[in-house]
């Protein structure tokens, strides 16, 4: 798997989060919704411990669909046009069958008059409507359907009208429209519809007794003592035993459907991670009856609290329905759109933050995988080709120059690759000085061998000499490469430990002064109390080449010099000497192996007394440097404390 699907794998498990806290909301809504439940639940037991004495009407008693009219309250007085598509709420109509064809009856009141609404076949002619008022006196009152407009019902008998009734008739794509209109009281004690034929003769009525039954309306005063149990957001509503509505108070309905619809497509979103299984309604509470499955519970005497769902899933409805002592139920419902539902705005926040910043997240952690693929790639490209075919080495690598891990990784290749190519100029270079170094005394034996061949018996010896000295040159090659060799295994090998630097060093600044008394030799350790963890054999030997060093150059009766100091973290041993300066190339070659810049006159030399030191110090986890001083060169020596 690539670096860019690393990171995109686990920037993906930031998606937890949002889940997370999803599932926390999903419990905390669930809470809520039980509380709510309970407090609607609580509502509807109130209202029902208050009413348990409640007498309800002998009307009320009557079955929906016997013949009894129900005046539902309106919420305006609506214009009196022959159409009932004005009245608001919409009332629930009763049906009147006669041959293959039938009427629709509706009813309802507004303030003090009542309105009836039928809607019929053409096939009747006339339409009488039969009202008891208080006197208990029955009143006919007869429209004639043949007669488009406006009207005033004919009162049967014949006699003086005692009811103020205006009517309007519209015919309508072969249907009849009536809207009549007349006081509220006319009808108290009982109101029925017949249509006639041409002939005269019935075609159907309301209601098959002798006399029309009484309308069920609404109690106000059951209304009034019911409003003082709604709290916001609540819906009660008193169901008489038949199922006729006779109170209802509080939100009229629901606006959940409306806020869904409204909604944004986030809110959406936060809507839809709640969204249940949409449920059948328990109780169904229209403007004029009720029903419902939870509803014969509850009238059976069951207390009933429940939740459905509405149909989109997004929305419900919390209902609880309490027995009555006396018959009826008392309904209490919330609507979705009046619960709180403080989760769908945290969700919400959430779901929109913690959504954005995890998109965001992986985003920019896969462009920041694809730049650093890009990066590694590039680097391993360079490396690739680092070595072309030629055997060239081209230590230059992308990236060196940041500051991130990835920059430390290029820079480190580059000096891996810089260290190899001045190995392989050392190797190539050392090719050449031991050519230079063999040739000399390979050709001295040679020319010794041929010339003693050739020579008289008492020349012979001469030669010999000269070609044992030539092997003895090629032995002391030898020797010192094996020495070179063997100071790596030695350093490892060796044994370090706690040493006073400056009593070492004034030790060995005496015994060099016995040793080269041609020079003098000045040592400067005082100060330096710290002591440092050195194989100190080893760090005499170093001290030994460099001093040799020092004397090759220095001039006779000169003054070589000794210092010790601490810089920092390290210790600093000098070795300092007057004499001819170094030039730049002379300093960066001078501790290569077979390499000498000794004056002509001051021995034999190798070039391998340097080479050591450097191994010795590189060992010792220091650093050996040489530089210019103003009258000779100083060779400083650090070493980690």
């Amino acid at each position: 798997m690539t670096l860019r699907m690393q990171l995109a794998a686990i920037a993906a498990l930031a998606l937890a989060l949002p889940w997370a806290g999803c599932e926390y909301v999903r419990q905390t809504e669930q809470g809520l919704r039980e509380s709510q439940q309970q407090f609607v639940e609580l509502a509807a037991a109130n209202a029902a411990a208050t009413f348990a004495d409640y007498a309800f009407a002998k009307s009320a008693g009557a079955v929906p669909g016997s013949g009894t009219f129900y005046l539902a309250p309106l919420m305006r007085l609506p214009p009196l046009d022959g159409y009932s598509d004005d009245w608001v709420p919409k009332t629930q109509p009763i049906l009147l069958a006669f041959g293959a064809t039938s009427a629709r009856l509706r009813t309802a009141e507004f303030a003090d008059r009542l309105f009836v609404h039928v809607e019929s076949p053409t096939v009747a002619t006339e339409l009488t409507v039969i009202v008891i008022g208080n006197d208990a006196i029955e009143r006919r009152l007869r429209i004639d359907l043949t007669t488009r407009g406006s009207s005033v019902p004919a009162l049967l008998p014949t006699g003086p009208t005692q009811i103020p009734t205006n009517a309007v008739v519209e015919p309508a794509a072969g249907r009849v429209h009536v809207e009549l209109r007349l006081p509220a009281a006319a009808a108290t004690g009982g109101l029925g519809i017949r249509l006639s034929a041409g002939d005269g003769a019935d075609l159907a009525a309301s209601f098959g007794a002798a006399s029309p039954p009484a309308p069920v309306r609404r109690d106000p005063v059951l209304e009034r003592r019911l409003a003082e149990f709604v709290a916001t957001g609540i819906r009660l509503d008193v169901i008489a035993p038949t199922g006729w509505v006779l109170a209802s108070v509080g939100e009229s309905e629901s606006t959940a459907d409306t806020a869904a619809r409204d909604a944004l497509l986030p809110e959406r979103l936060v809507r839809s991670i709640l969204a249940e299984p949409p449920s059948p309604p328990g109780i169904e509470v229209g403007a004029s009856r009720a029903s419902g499955p939870w509803l014969d519970r509850a009238l059976s005497g069951e207390r009933v609290a429940e939740r459905y769902v509405l149909d989109d899933g997004l929305n419900a409805e919390t209902v609880a329905a309490v027995p009555l002592e006396r018959g009826g139920v008392v309904v209490a419902r919330r609507p979705a759109a009046a619960q709180l539902l403080p989760g769908n705005i945290v969700l919400q926040r959430l779901a929109l933050l913690t959504l954005g910043l995890t998109l965001a997240t992986v985003v920019v952690l896969t462009g920041y995988a694809t730049w650093l693929s890009y990066r590694i790639r590039q680097l391993s490209q360079a490396a690739d080709v680092a070595i072309d075919t030629r055997g060239e080495l081209h230590t230059a690598m992308p990236g060196n120059r940041a500051s991130d891990e990835i920059g430390d990784l290029s820079r480190s290749v580059e000096a891996l690759l810089q260290r190899v190519r001045e190995h392989n100029d050392y190797l190539k270079a050392l090719a050449g000085r031991l050519s230079h170094e063999l040739a000399t005394p390979l050709s001295v034996v040679s020319s010794s061998l041929d010339n003693m061949e050739l020579a008289e018996a008492d020349e012979r010896a001469a030669y010999a000499t000269r070609a044992r000295d030539g092997i003895d040159r090629l032995r002391r090659v030898l020797a010192a490469m094996r020495e070179a060799n063997r100071t790596e295994e030695i350093v490892a090998n060796a044994t370090f430990a706690a040493t006073d630097l400056a009593e070492l060093l004034r030790g060995v600044s005496a015994g060099y002064q016995s040793a080269y008394p041609s020079h003098r030799f000045d040592c400067k350790a005082s100060g330096f109390d710290n002591a440092v963890t050195v194989a100190p054999t080893l760090v005499v030997q170093l001290l030994d080449k460099l001093v040799d060093n020092a004397i090759s150059f220095a001039p006779p009766d000169s003054v070589v010099r000794l210092g010790l100091e601490r810089r920092g973290a390290t210790a600093a041993i000098t070795v300092e000497n007057d004499g001819p300066q170094l030039t730049d190339n002379q300093l960066a070659s001078i501790f290569t192996s077979l390499v000498s810049y000794r004056p002509e006159g001051s021995g034999e030399h190798l070039g391998f007394g340097l080479h050591i030191a450097r191994l010795i110090a590189a060992g010792h986890g220091g650093h050996l440097s040489a530089a210019n001083h103003t009258n000779g060169v100083t060779f400083t020596l650090t070493l980690p404390l």
